[in-house]
């Protein structure tokens, strides 16, 4: 990123998954990334099968992946929010709810870093 001059899409849903298969802090492991460079995220619930935590485009966001997008969102200065979804489409109450929950996340690291990572 620095030697392109660009910012980093960082999928937070896949670092999740895989923190969780591989066994190592996904808090951690993003905070060894220069802040700067985040400056959008990508999100999408997971699906667990046969033992295995998965991206399968189909599931809505997650409470516990919506802590780690707090994190994220409370280190780094990120611009905006994509949520996929390629299966399971949602009703439209469903997808609102999880924009507010992405929205509210976003607007509270921007009001007051020191109130910490927002709860829902």
């Amino acid at each position: 990123c620095e030697r392109a001059g660009c910012g980093l899409l960082l999928d937070v849903t896949n670092l999740f998954i895989n923190s969780r298969n591989h066994r190592f802090n996904a808090g951690r492991w993003m905070r060894e990334l220069e802040p700067s460079r985040i400056v959008q995220l990508h999100v999408v619930g997971y699906s667990i099968r046969d033992g295995h935590w998965q991206d399968l485009h189909a599931k809505p966001i997650q409470d516990d992946l919506f802590e780690l997008i707090c994190d994220v969102l409370d280190y780094a200065p990120v611009r905006s929010i994509i949520i996929e979804r390629d299966a399971n489409f949602p009703c439209n109450d469903e997808l609102i709810h999880d924009l507010k929950k992405l929205e509210f996340a976003f607007e509270a690291s921007r009001t007051d870093n020191s109130l910490g990572t927002a709860s829902f």
